[in-house]
């Protein structure tokens, strides 16, 4: 769902938020680039409560910001079936309309989140 991560104040970020439905939710993340989570894009896992959030949070770099375009997340099975999650993802801030190339400071900037 990400976008091209520029923004006009210099904090262009992507994020994935995932929220636990259930508790001992075991959830497998690939991120598919590097991120602020220092994770790589090797695969991990966390163990979240009912209600708890884990943030995956995309590198940013001057007024550009890495895109999460491509992460995998998914619930592991602690039995017979997988558990429920809902994921939040999108952009704090990413360009729109003309060409971001070194400085977007006269492009607009907005949010992009999709559930």
């Amino acid at each position: 769902i990400d976008y091209n991560q520029a923004s006009n104040a210099n904090n262009a970020n992507s994020f994935a938020f995932v929220v636990a439905v259930e508790n001992n939710t075991t959830v497998e993340i690939t991120p598919s680039v590097a991120n602020k989570n220092n994770k790589g894009t090797t695969p991990f896992s966390v163990t979240l409560n009912q209600g708890q959030v884990y943030n995956l949070m995309g590198t940013t770099s001057g007024y550009f910001g890495t895109d999460l375009t491509g992460t995998r997340i998914r619930t592991i099975s602690a039995g017979s079936t997988c558990k429920k999650i809902a994921v939040f993802c999108g952009a704090g801030k990413m360009s729109l309309g003309g060409t971001a190339s070194t400085n977007p400071i006269n492009l607009s900037a907005d949010n992009l989140f999709a559930q």
